[in-house]
């Protein structure tokens, strides 16, 4: 295609703005794409090629071009002195994307990755030969000598689409010491780096065909009108793990919903927050209506839009502090625009004619992390193959879940964890590629473990270096679920690297992203008021919403505010009634009070409050107070089944409460 950019008229063309005072910057001026595609976004974008260059732009305006003589460049990444650029380059338009780096001046171009992978794909049978050629993307400076990428060298299809599976490798800048750290079953691509932590945070394609089912032997079924759930996960969400790929975890989002852990391309700004893409297609698979940029604090936090509705937005970086600088399209084609962390205005920077400016980087030095030092050895370069024996032979890792039941605090937006039973049994599933030439290999069911009586999970010996997932089953086989109807089967795959070992509490969606306690005996006590049946003398209605029982034990205050809460009908008293299956051992009662930022809320009044401690219906203790401000009662250790809060006025009129936490464990 030839490459429409007119190099004589390009200062002319910038929108520069003296008092905008950015620093040089780094960018791509790349030929469009079809409508259906957006260069570098997705398993369709991030190798598509149509042409492109790389430019500076000095902090006076004026352009210059780098690295001339390549037919299409992507996704560049400044090292820490500034003095170099890494790019995935293309130098023919057949050829394959691969690793570049070049200084700032233009010169000292060297190619980092080559065409040398050497393994054995006559395994695969017919499916060979769509594992021979391998794009290298994504690249991203760890520190000044070692680099991070993406690529499909290792053989794999994603399990929707057709589309070759991405995995993150590194290698030092000078070529040498090139090794994988991720093994995805659909994807794992765009990396960056935490600076303060020395980690990689990446997007990872979350992606499970296997549903749950009560129906068959296995508890997996494809079948729909089998599976207890439609859920397949099938969105790309933010991870943070070491530099040798060990310790994965979540590094941002709203785990209550699948869009609100939506998260493509993280870019992290000075005090941890995060960038992303949202895609209202969440798999990136298809055309998105919404293609805009949020910002998250670090951690299980709620989304903030940064960037218009009504314009298509990627690649946003932090260029200095509150100063944020991505590529906008409302029609046409992709510019450069500055906004600030707020999004409270965007300003055009740089609109070239007929091309997409995209990629911007702040050419300005940053320290450089102090990277974890890798402690495991070298990944496999392929799966193993398709008979059962094969596994006995894969190096392990340690699984450690130390309980299963615990939840995240009260207003993190985490859902909440399987509810509580005995005699529960976790199956774990492996899902590799082997000969499906659509990526649809069926899951192999390599053990079944019971769960500890302390709600734990150990085990030693899971094999490392293929996508695993896990149910939680009762007793009888069926799958565990949570008080919102939720199943306890993950929808997606995870993998360990070998030697390591995973260390984590809670069954469910963000669970990675709750504190781990420092040894397991506190990890045993947690909230057991999600597992609850929970039930009250009157609900009050307002509005079509009945404010009912089991609204008070949704680890919500805040964040569901007119929502989540229990409110009674107008009375001189009301009760409220939590009641276990099982028995347990509790600690402390913490209750909230409704949300002060309720605009709904009827009058309410209390005199006093009573809670009544029950096991197998007989009174073992009881605790008053005068008030639903913020309490926190202990109790002490002792074994109960059954609550009650009763609540008392001198007058007719509600009673209500924002939440209560029972703090329990199991009791064995």
């Amino acid at each position: 295609m030839k490459f429409v950019l007119i190099v004589l008229s390009l200062f002319l063309l910038t929108s520069f703005t003296p008092s905008e005072d950015l620093p040089p910057i780094a960018f791509l001026a790349r030929n469009p794409a079809p409508d259906s595609v957006i260069l570098g976004i997705g398993p369709h974008g991030r190798t598509f090629k149509t042409g492109g260059k790389l430019f500076v732009r000095e902090r006076s305006g004026r352009l210059r071009q780098l690295a001339p003589t390549f037919y299409d460049i992507a996704d560049i990444s400044l090292s820490y002195d500034a003095k170099r650029l890494v790019f995935s380059g293309l130098v023919h338009p057949d050829s394959s994307w691969r690793i570049y780096e070049i200084g700032i001046d233009g010169r000292s171009l060297r190619a980092i990755t080559k065409t040398d992978r050497t393994i054995d794909l006559s395994r695969f049978g017919d499916l060979a030969k769509t594992f021979e050629r391998y794009d290298d993307f994504d690249p991203c400076y760890m520190d000044n000598e070692k680099i991070v990428f993406a690529s499909t060298r290792y053989p794999s299809l994603a399990q929707l689409g057709g589309v070759r599976t991405s995995n993150l490798f590194v290698v030092n800048t000078d070529g040498t010491n090139l090794h994988r750290i991720t093994t995805e079953r659909n994807s794992a691509e765009e990396p960056t780096m935490d600076l303060s932590e020395g980690r990689v945070v990446f997007s990872r394609w979350w992606l499970n065909l296997d549903l749950p089912s009560n129906q068959t032997k296995d508890g997996l079924t494809r079948t729909p009108a089998q599976a207890l759930t439609d859920d397949i996960g099938n969105i790309w969400h933010a991870i943070t793990a070491k530099p040798d790929g060990d310790e994965l975890k979540l590094y941002a989002g709203f785990a209550r919903t699948r869009a609100g852990l939506q998260a493509y391309k993280p870019r992290l700004m000075h005090n941890g927050d995060m960038l992303a893409i949202f895609t209202s297609s969440l798999s990136l698979l298809h055309r998105s209506d919404t293609v805009v940029i949020r910002r998250f604090k670090k951690g299980a936090s709620v989304p903030m839009l940064l960037s218009p509705m009504d314009a298509v937005s990627v690649d946003a970086v932090e260029v200095s502090p509150n100063k944020i600088i991505y590529s906008q399209r409302k029609s046409g084609t992709f510019g450069l625009y500055l906004t600030d962390s707020l999004g409270s205005f965007h300003r055009k920077v740089l609109d070239l004619p007929k091309t997409d400016e995209l990629c911007a980087v702040a050419l300005v030095p940053r320290p450089v992390p102090t990277l974890f030092k890798d402690q495991l050895d070298l990944a496999n370069d392929q799966p193993p193959l398709d008979e059962p024996t094969d596994y006995a032979d894969l190096h392990a890792f340690r699984f450690d879940c130390f309980n299963i039941f615990m939840n995240g605090k009260v207003d993190e937006p985490i859902p909440d964890a399987p509810k509580i039973v005995q005699g529960a049994k976790v199956r774990f599933f492996m899902n590799i590629q082997r000969k499906n030439a659509d990526g649809k290999d069926v899951a192999l069911l390599f053990n079944e473990l019971p769960v500890d009586e302390d709600g734990g999970i150990r085990e030693p010996t899971a094999p490392a270096e293929v996508p695993l997932f896990e149910q939680l089953v009762d007793s009888r086989g069926n799958l565990l679920t949570t008080s919102s109807g939720k199943i306890a089967h993950v929808s997606g795959l995870n993998s360990e690297r070998k030697g390591a070992g995973t260390k984590c509490v809670g069954c469910h969606t963000g669970h990675s992203l709750i504190e781990v306690p420092m040894n397991n005996a506190l990890s045993q006590w947690f909230n057991a008021a999600t597992s609850a049946h929970a039930s009250a003398s009157s609900v009050w209605e307002e509005s079509g919403i009945r404010y009912h029982a089991a609204r008070a034990i949704d680890r919500q205050v805040e964040l569901g505010c007119d929502t989540s809460m229990w409110v009674s009908a107008p009375s001189k008293d009301a009760w409220l009634n939590l009641k276990w299956d099982i028995p347990i051992v509790a600690r402390e009662i913490v209750v909230y009070p409704i949300s002060k930022k309720s605009v709904i809320l009827p009058r309410l009044a209390m005199n006093k409050g009573r809670i009544a401690l029950f096991s197998d219906s007989k009174k073992v203790k009881d605790v008053t107070f005068d008030n639903t401000q913020l309490l926190r009662l202990e109790v002490g250790d002792i074994p109960i089944n059954e609550l009650t809060v009763r609540l008392e006025s001198d007058s007719i009129s509600h009673f209500g409460l924002g939440e209560i936490e029972v703090i329990a464990r199991l009791l064995y």
